[in-house]
């Protein structure tokens, strides 16, 4: 019998090529010892297929012989149907099977699942359970776990599979435990997870590593690192696989010293330049704020390959290092490195985070030139990248231009509004995606929330919140933290409140917006009942935290709660960063407690010019005027550039050790050597320094000569050191200019009124009181 090739056909010959199979077909006879000559025949026939339809014609043959139940030829059929991603017509070869054995049933789950049939392999699973007369063996336990825990309802399927595998007595199957732990981390089940592991009779390389991946996924990196080294202790050793599982939990540059170690571990197994582990590694450096690290496992790995090549680029991008990014694209041009879609999109991201937007139309025209099929992500990047650089008409002609729409290019287009003012523009984007076939998710609701953090927005805002309430979105903690920023800002402190009480977890995030709320509109006490009912919660205040309640600590002078915040922070062993090093210098100073204020102050090794700025008022505020200007003198040595708040504090502490003649230098120098121009607060400053001085008439004359209209302020300023040297005289004048200019502002007569009673002018003071009284009743 002639061999069977079964090779690409042109249209023309079609028609023969089928007629010659039949003929070959034909010239078998009925004997089975006859046929089975021919399987192996079709076997490579269906091998050497190159194209879906030659296979139909070589199964209608197949058919038309009689051959199609017979079972050493389903798998071939369905070989090439998956091949083809016809999965349809595999399900029909396999109804026709004559004899559906496990083999059969393991192969079509096998195709179904290959090509995200997922209904259809669970379906064929089921229906394997009820014949009674095939059983299922692991291999048909692992594909239908598969297809379970990709299906949309794959806890239910899991824990019903789970009770099968005890049922046919598999659960103590190496791989068949394997793969539940698989599924059970997939259903984010750890508890069931940690079971299945615990109970495991034996365990390989493959049921650790599952077992690590699944706390890394639930972020328990302690866990992870903790089973990690169980592991090793174990005999087992770490493979590829296993490290790249385990340096995912090092994405912040908390974890580096610790993703050090892991580095090392690897290179003492040998590993360290598996390409999939090196790139990982390089991203992992990346993620750990350590650049430097990252090129340098770059420089180790194949620098021509495109995926290293795209990993340090995202690393440097992703640590807002755009420019070093952008370096590194032209590098890698030169070298003769082919940009792919994952490279553009990386650089698009780049450009967005330095606003490097001439750099970004310049890939954008490199794209167009070479003619890049883009795909909707790099579509949805170049969108991102001009909106984030606040091209929002380039962005919104993007978005017009593009074939079709994703959720994520509906959210890049809502963001681009609603971060540069077009808050309009948002709400009625969001509108139309509503009213579209893409369902938006909890980003989307992140970013029109971001829209309408206004209080003329509130309604919108409002209706949004009721949206995601009653659309049945699943709502995380994002979509949360945006809603309590909303009702925030716009002063809603009750319904944030009723929200917080609302959250399926309320993580730091949410604790310390309510505490930063509470201080920002004037509640500072409740600040600190809400900060003390957070420590009896199970959730951490992390650095942020501590900043709003050191702020109500200093609103209030409350020294005592302030210190017993820091002890707290010593306690949690926080690092003194700037920001919250600040905070304490600003609380210590507020509450009187200078001494402590400059010992905090002298360790922060990041100082910017609000460090500087809340010491140098500590010290002008408790009247350590000459400390402030020693301060000042060495800010001005470490080439701190002052700013207006800066001269304030100077010009206050220049009153309070007396320096006339040193504060109005200062206040004319402001202008032509640092271009700040002098507002009424630093007008204000030398009222109260001429005034102390007991030079009362050149006060008053500076309040008449300055570039801006005298304000109620300057007088009061200059009534204050009229009642400090008893004038009453100019006491006088101050009083009518304050009647002036605020007619309802009776704290200018008391002052006075103060004034004279201190001198005996009784007469004076009669007539005040009648000037007063008539006064308030024409008001």
């Amino acid at each position: 019998m002639k061999r069977i090739r079964v090779q690409k056909q042109s249209s023309g010959n079609e028609l023969d090529f089928q007629g010659a199979l039949k003929e070959a077909f034909k010239s078998l006879d009925c004997k089975e010892d006859s046929r089975r000559l021919i399987y192996p025949l079709l076997t490579d026939a269906f091998a050497n297929i190159s194209s879906l339809s030659t296979a139909n014609k070589l199964y209608a043959c197949v058919v038309s012989a009689g051959l199609e139940r017979h079972t050493s030829i389903f798998a071939p059929i369905v070989d090439v149907y998956s091949r083809y991603n016809s999965i349809r017509d595999a399900l029909v070869s396999f109804q026709l099977t004559n004899c559906k054995g496990i083999a059969s049933y393991n192969i079509i789950l096998t195709a179904c699942i290959k090509h995200g049939h997922h209904d259809e392999a669970l379906s064929l699973f089921l229906e394997l359970l009820q014949t009674h007369t095939v059983a299922p063996n692991k291999v048909t336990f692992i594909r239908a776990l598969m297809a379970a825990s990709h299906h949309k309802e794959s806890l239910e399927y899991s824990l019903l599979l789970h009770t099968y595998i005890v049922e046919y007595e598999m659960h103590s199957d190496l791989f068949v435990g394997n793969s539940l732990i698989s599924m059970y981390n997939r259903c984010r089940r750890l508890d069931d997870a940690e079971r299945v592991f615990t109970g495991m009779p034996v365990r390989d390389v493959v049921s650790w590593t599952s077992m690590i991946d699944a706390y890394v996924c639930v972020n328990d990196s302690k866990k992870a690192l903790q089973l990690f080294h169980s592991m090793k202790a174990t005999g087992i050793r770490p493979n590829a696989v296993t490290f790249i599982t385990l340096v995912k939990t090092f994405n912040n540059p908390g974890a580096l010293a610790e993703a050090k170690e892991i580095h090392a571990l690897i290179q003492s197994s040998g590993l360290e330049l598996d390409p999939l582990l090196g790139n990982t590694l390089v991203s992992m450096y990346g993620k750990c704020g350590s650049l430097e690290e990252a090129h340098a496992m770059y420089k180790k790995l194949d620098e021509n390959d495109v995926v290293s090549w795209n990993c340090i680029l995202a690393a440097y991008a992703q640590q807002g290092s755009g420019k070093g990014a952008l370096d590194l694209f032209n590098t890698g041009l030169k070298k003769g490195l082919r940009p792919n879609n994952v490279t553009f999109v990386t650089i698009f991201d780049a450009c967005s985070s330095i606003k490097a937007v001439d750099e970004g139309q310049i890939l954008h025209s490199f794209i167009q030139e070479r003619n890049v099929l883009c795909d909707i992500v790099l579509q949805t990047a170049l969108l991102n990248m001009y909106g984030k650089c606040g091209f929002v008409d380039d962005a919104k002609h993007h978005f017009h231009k593009m074939d079709a729409h994703n959720v994520v290019s509906w959210t890049a287009i809502i963001s681009a509004f609603a971060q540069h003012g077009h808050a309009r523009d948002a709400l009625n984007t969001f509108y139309q995606l509503m009213n579209s076939a893409v369902r938006p998710n909890n980003v989307t609701f992140v970013a029109i929330l971001d829209a309408c953090t206004s209080p003329t927005l509130l309604a919108e805002g409002r209706l949004i919140h009721f949206a995601v309430v009653l659309g049945a979105f699943d709502m995380d903690n994002t979509v949360g933290h945006s809603l309590l920023k909303m009702y925030n800002i716009c002063g809603q402190i009750d319904d944030a409140l009723t929200l917080f009480d609302m959250l399926p977890f309320q993580d730091v995030i949410a604790w310390t917006a309510m505490i930063g709320a509470f201080g920002q509109y004037g509640h500072g006490d409740r600040a600190l009942e809400f900060f003390a009912k957070m420590l009896q919660s199970p959730t951490l205040p992390n650095n942020i935290t501590f900043v709003c309640v050191l702020d109500s600590c200093a609103s209030l002078t409350a020294l005592g709660e302030g210190k017993l915040a820091h002890a707290y922070m010593i306690e949690l062993d926080l690092i003194l960063d700037r920001d919250v090093g600040t905070a304490l210098v600003n609380m210590y100073g507020k509450c009187g407690n200078v001494e402590d204020a400059y010992n905090i102050f002298v360790t922060l090794n990041d100082m910017d010019i609000i460090t500087w700025n809340v010491m140098l008022a500590a010290y002008a505020q408790h009247g350590h005027g000459k400390l402030a200007l020693q301060l000042y003198r060495s800010m001005e040595d470490n080439r701190v550039r002052p700013n207006s708040y800066t001269f304030i504090s100077v010009l206050n502490a220049c009153s309070h050790a007396g320096f006339v003649e040193l504060g109005q230098q200062y206040l004319d120098c402001m202008k032509p050597k640092y271009g700040i121009t002098p507002m009424s607060e630093h007008y204000a400053c030398v009222v109260d320094l001429l005034g102390r001085a007991g030079r009362l008439e050149e006060a008053a004359k500076f309040i008449c000569d300055i570039p801006l209209p005298p304000s109620a302020a300057l007088w009061m300023s200059f009534l204050s050191a009229c009642r400090l040297h008893n004038s009453y005289e100019w006491g006088a004048v101050a009083a009518e200019n304050i009647r002036k200019l605020e007619p309802q502002n009776i704290s200018a007569y008391v002052v006075l009124s103060n004034i004279y009673a201190a001198l005996g002018r009784w007469d004076d003071l009669a007539k005040l009181d009648h000037v007063n009284v008539e006064n308030r009743a024409s008001i």
